[in-house]
């Protein structure tokens, strides 16, 4: 379970069996929401959420941050998904602990 970003509390991570479309999971204390990173000729073209089986979905604030934080790193998480999943390489969690 690769963590990617700690942001504010909110830890972006991927889980070791994770499959297509590219997403990535925010988790705040016991919640957690998906958000699906939608790529189109190599531009970002949407950001889609979904809630998370078995948890309850991100505070509203908490989830507003999120969406921030994955509308400006989508690119920086598709590397890392990259590095992960096709380079089978480690990453490095951020600790990222300013407000964008």
């Amino acid at each position: 379970m690769p963590k990617i970003y700690d942001y504010l509390g909110i830890v972006f991570l991927f889980y070791s069996n994770e499959h297509e479309p590219l997403h990535v999971h925010a988790k705040y204390d016991d919640c957690e929401t998906v958000f699906i990173i939608i790529f189109e000729n190599g531009v970002l073209k949407a950001i889609e959420t979904r809630n998370s089986k078995g948890f309850e979905p991100l505070p509203l604030a908490k989830y507003k941050e999120a969406v921030r934080f994955v509308e400006k790193y989508a690119v920086e998480i598709a590397m890392k998904w990259h590095k992960v999943f096709v380079l089978k390489e480690k990453v490095v969690c951020e600790e990222i602990n300013k407000k964008i």
